[in-house]
Formats: C-alpha cells, sequence, structure tokens
C-alpha cells in the first residue's frame, strides 16, 4: 500500500529524543528532505536531523519576536501569524513541502522550535492542501532540567519553565489536530514498539 500524501511535524521539548525519533525513522523510509544537518555535535554526537532552512527559519523568526527558546520562556507576541516575517516564513516553507511531498508523497519535519509554532505549520498545510499531523515526544520534565543542565548548565527553574511553555503550546495548537503522543520512556525501554507505532503513523509501510 501506498504511502498517504501528508505533512507530519516532530514536536517536544528540547532534549526529549526528537533526534533519536527523526532518525529511526528516517532509517525506516521516511522522508526528512533534502537538507538535513546530519553531523555530529558535541551535544548530539548523531546529530540533530533538522531540515536547515527549516531551522534557521524558525530560530530567526523567534529571535524576532523576543523568544528565543533557550532564553526567554514566555508568550508570542499577539497577532504574530499576521507579521511580515511570518508569511515570508510560512511562504518559504510551504514551498519546500510542495516540493519534498510531490517527490516523495511526504515531509516529516523535526524541529523542536515547532512546538511552539504550530499555527504556523497548520497555515503550511493549507497552503499546499496537505493533511497536517504531529507526532509529540515527551520526556519528563525533571530528566529534561537534568539534561539541560549537564549540557548547558541551565538553571533548573528556567528549563522547568521553558518545558512547561513547550507543553502548553503544543497542548493548545495541537488540539484540533491529528496527534500521536509517544514517552521517551517508551522509546527507551520498548523501541520497537514505540517505532512501530509511529512509523505507521507517519505513513510508512
Amino acid at each position: 500500500m501506498g504511502r498517504p500524501r501528508m505533512l507530519v511535524i516532530v514536536v517536544g521539548m528540547h532534549r526529549s529524543g526528537t533526534s533519536l525519533v527523526a532518525r529511526g525513522l528516517h532509517a525506516m523510509g521516511a522522508n526528512l528532505g533534502e537538507r538535513i544537518d546530519t553531523a555530529p555535535h558535541p551535544a548530539n554526537p548523531h546529530g540533530h536531523w533538522e531540515h536547515t532552512d527549516v531551522w534557521q527559519g524558525q530560530e530567526q523568526l523567534l529571535i524576532r519576536f523576543g523568544r528565543e527558546w533557550h532564553s526567554s520562556p514566555g508568550t508570542l507576541p499577539d497577532r504574530w501569524l499576521e507579521w511580515p516575517d511570518t508569511a515570508a516564513t510560512i511562504e518559504r516553507f510551504a514551498a519546500i513541502a510542495a516540493t519534498e511531498i510531490a517527490r516523495h508523497g511526504h515531509w516529516v519535519v523535526k524541529d523542536p522550535r515547532s512546538s511552539l509554532l504550530i499555527p504556523l505549520w497548520r497555515d503550511v498545510a493549507a497552503r499546499i492542501a496537505s493533511p497536517l499531523r504531529i507526532l509529540r515526544i515527551v520526556r519528563e520534565a525533571d530528566d529534561v532540567a537534568a539534561s539541560l543542565a549537564a549540557r548547558d548548565g541551565m538553571p533548573r527553574p528556567l528549563a522547568m519553565r521553558i518545558w512547561a511553555d513547550h507543553q502548553r503550546s503544543i497542548d493548545r495548537d495541537s488540539a484540533t489536530l491529528d496527534t500521536l503522543t509517544v514517552r521517551h520512556r517508551k522509546i527507551m525501554l520498548a523501541p520497537l514498539a514505540a517505532f512501530a507505532e509511529m512509523g505507521a503513523f507517519c505513513g510508512l509501510d
């Protein structure tokens, strides 16, 4: 059976295993796009598995909003979807998505920043008339905070606030969307079952 045409975004707080998920789905045949960062990083030896244009575009947009993920928790500006910078980003991402889906029938996009920008992706999907699915990875807040402290020296209270912001954003903005939530613990303890479930959700054979 062929894969359905769809756009899937992998969301979740940083240090929650989204890179592991993207790498595993790629091994199962998922199309992550033509410009994927797979280079080893000191904090992520197996690579981030993020589309370069996507993570850079989302990072720049969040900076424009005064909302860098690692230092400034809080809400996005009012009516941010109507900002010219947002419209330009939607147009750019829609062009990439249209190309990827035309070539491969689907596109799986991993970037934790998407957790804060799900409405943008809803507009991208509408622009190209594609179904949108949300693959949500959840790791316990204490574990994320410990990982960020070890990697970045981030204070625990800040890490907990950022974690909570990400969860609230995902809860609010994915409520009406087709969403699969997978716990980090399940991926670690039962990887075959977890990846089978995620692969099926992404339409992989």
